[in-house]
């Protein structure tokens, strides 16, 4: 079986959400949004990015924590604030 249908059915297993198409469709509005001048584009870049780290983590449940070191990933997903020096330890952006 091919790699992307074996990561599909993984994602459906782990966060079915992801694969739902209103999830998606949501996410493209978004852009729409943001493009349009109607939604901040910080905004929807944390929030977006908060979503992507919970279902991270839900994924990373499926796997030996002994085997793979997840934390070393989080700060992939560190919110974006232009201008100011705020980290997730201090913001509770995680939370």
């Amino acid at each position: 079986m091919p790699l992307g249908i074996y990561l599909a059915e993984s994602y459906e297993f782990a966060i079915p959400e992801i694969i739902d198409p209103n999830y998606r469709a949501k996410f493209i509005q978004d852009i729409c949004k943001i493009a349009s001048g109607d939604k901040d584009f910080v905004e929807v870049f944390d929030r977006n990015l908060k979503e992507i780290w919970k279902n991270f983590k839900k994924f990373a449940n499926n796997f030996d924590p002994s085997k793979i070191d997840f934390d070393k990933f989080e700060s992939c997903f560190e919110a974006r604030f232009p201008g100011k020096n705020i980290t997730s330890e201090t913001d509770g952006f995680w939370d």
